[in-house]
């Protein structure tokens, strides 16, 4: 295509009209400096451009587009013009199809890259344990350690007797280290670097041990996973209450207990009076012996009127009961009690 002779062809047309620059800008809803390029071959109209010129001068495109008027001379050269013309529209089109898809391709490539490069880093980055331990003096219980591959968090928990401080201690390829001495309420922080106080990948591999030292006596920490991010989409979960009134069918013998609308269930027998309810199973025997038992964090607690004792258990399993507070010498005997009497005879296995 002589693209030229389109632009000279158009100034012609408007000197014909006697028309200025701006008289045919002003027409076409352009800036004068578009026209101005146009004459000057610096810039070539597009097809919209053509249509609206044709509509001024009178003129068709295909005039336009072969650069002259059509006579009964050059009518085959103008239509070859206008074949050319159409064949290049065509060919700018297949390009900038192509290069669409091409755009579109990489846009999807990289962006899936990136979605897994975020998702490797990120998967499994964040866990959260919950920590215990016991001594022969002492017992630790409801400490929570997080840790992210940025940061880590230590509460060491609710220690018992209370000690005045604590010294704690990382265990690593049989070398003690002192990472941190002072009160035990304290929130225990650290960013991963070379003085960390703990590796993120030894500690999730079982590599690393960490001791709670009270004047002498060392306590191995026991780390009980809770939470880790491993799923790609999160769900929001029924909350505690909903979740107890939604299994209390499934936790309770319910043809052994009266229970109200509102899942209040209660149960006499042999003067004692056995109630449930939102996961608390509480026992007050006519001996005045009251246990009251936590099922969904395994807690129970145990108090005799008679003799004054006391004694608060945590239970891990059938197997480990551990002391939380008061006089519970004979824990795992006061658990297989309960359990003979009342678990076994009121809770679905």
């Amino acid at each position: 295509m002589d693209y030229e002779k389109i632009c000279n062809f158009i100034k012609e047309l408007r000197v014909e009209k006697k028309w200025s620059q701006e008289k045919l800008a002003s027409l076409l809803y352009v800036n004068t400096s578009t026209i101005n390029r146009w004459e000057n071959g610096k810039r070539y109209p597009n097809l919209d451009d053509l249509y609206k010129l044709s509509g001024i001068f009178n003129i068709s495109i295909s005039e336009l587009v072969a650069g002259e008027k059509i006579s009964e001379n050059n009518n085959s050269r103008i239509q070859d013009s206008v074949y050319k013309y159409i064949k290049n529209i065509i060919k700018q089109m297949s390009k900038f199809k192509f290069f669409l898809i091409l755009f579109i391709i990489l846009f999807v490539v990289v962006t899936i890259a990136l979605f897994c490069i975020y998702f490797f880093e990120n998967y499994k980055s964040i866990r959260v344990y919950n920590v215990s331990g016991s001594s022969e003096n002492y017992t630790i219980n409801n400490g929570i350690l997080v840790l992210t591959k940025n940061k880590i968090y230590l509460q060491v928990g609710d220690i018992e007797p209370k000690p005045k401080e604590i010294t704690l201690i990382i265990l690593n390829n049989d070398e003690n280290k002192i990472v941190y001495q002072g009160d035990y309420e304290n929130i225990i922080s650290d960013s991963y670097g070379y003085n960390a106080i703990l590796s993120y990948n030894d500690f999730v591999n079982q590599k690393q041990n960490m001791i709670v030292k009270i004047e002498n006596e060392e306590i191995l920490l026991k780390f009980t996973e809770d939470f880790v991010n491993d799923k790609i989409i999160n769900v929001k979960d029924e909350n505690i209450g909903e979740k107890i009134q939604k299994n209390q069918d499934d936790l309770i013998i319910k043809d052994k207990f009266i229970c109200d609308e509102h899942n209040y269930c209660y149960l006499e027998k042999n003067g004692s009076y056995i109630t449930y309810n939102l996961g608390i199973l509480n026992v007050s025997e006519k001996s005045n012996i009251i246990y009251t038992y936590d099922i969904i964090n395994s807690f129970l607690y145990y108090s005799d009127f008679n003799t004054n004792k006391k004694c608060n258990l945590k239970i891990e399993n059938e197997n480990s009961i551990v002391p939380i507070e008061g006089d519970c010498d004979d824990a795992q005997n006061l658990f297989n009690q309960f359990k003979q009497n009342y678990l076994d005879v009121y809770i679905n296995k």
